[in-house]
């Protein structure tokens, strides 16, 4: 069981794993990135995948998310919608995570998508809640 959170990355610089690992790391020694698995003195917490187009992952994925967009009524959302999309179409990779049992699970993300948030360009979006620009959820998706 787990719960799924992606930051939409639309910046032009590719990125690794190792890249993310070398940043965590910098912000806290106590993080780690070991061939996907998120760990925090040692104890796992969360998966961390990146997908980009053509592995078979990243369009279906992106794909999912715009239906579920486009399916959003109302003018209150509208500007929030128009975001969502054009995020969704200036995608270059997603980062996946699937988060663990840990209880500072969330807590300990926050680390990592405030980097992201920092050093990047793009969208979070957290299952079960929707999109979000940094800490403000601007289109609920439930």
């Amino acid at each position: 069981m787990g719960y799924w959170m992606r930051f939409f990355d639309t910046h032009k610089k590719p990125l690794k794993l190792g890249t993310l690992r070398s940043a965590l790391r910098r912000i806290d020694r106590k993080f780690d990135l070991d061939r996907g698995q998120l760990t925090y003195d040692g104890a796992d917490f969360a998966q961390v995948e990146i997908s980009e187009p053509g592995d078979g992952t990243f369009d279906a994925e992106l794909a999912e998310f715009r239906a579920a967009v486009e399916a959003k009524r109302g003018t209150k959302v509208a500007a929030a919608k128009a975001q969502v999309l054009e995020t969704l179409d200036k995608t270059k990779r997603t980062i996946a995570v699937r988060v663990g049992g840990h209880g500072d699970a969330l807590d300990l993300l926050d680390t990592l998508w405030d980097w992201l948030f920092r050093r990047r360009s793009g969208l979070l979006q957290a299952d079960g809640e929707g999109f979000y620009q940094d800490e403000d959820l601007i289109l609920p998706l439930k």
